[in-house]
């Protein structure tokens, strides 16, 4: 199995963490936890084309402005259709399954 993982602007993730340590220390910072690891896993490839799937870095829960430290939902699903919107304009690969081999974490 080969996973390619997107460099996708740190709007979408890096941002998050330098605005905030939780991000990538909180219960739902996985999506973190995960990026960091596939980035140096023996299964990462550099070659999109021989890729069998898509991690799509987009750090979903570390928005925490909810009032009991829960992720926003509502900016989640704004921040996942942006990066869906960016891939499809920027990269073949998207369009090629129509995202069914991309994966996203939300935890």
């Amino acid at each position: 199995m080969k996973i390619y993982v997107y460099d996708l602007p740190a709007s979408f993730n890096d941002d998050w963490v330098t605005a905030s340590d939780r991000c990538a220390t909180h219960l739902f910072a996985a999506v973190v936890a995960i990026h960091r690891a596939l980035l140096s896993s023996d299964v990462r490839t550099l070659d999109p084309e021989e890729a069998d799937f898509f991690f799509v870095p987009v750090y979903v829960s570390c928005n925490f402005s909810t009032s009991n430290g829960f992720p926003s939902l509502s900016h989640a699903r704004s921040l996942l259709s942006s990066a869906v919107d960016f891939l499809s304009d920027h990269y073949p690969f998207w369009d090629r399954t129509q995202g069914s081999d991309h994966v996203f974490v939300a935890s």
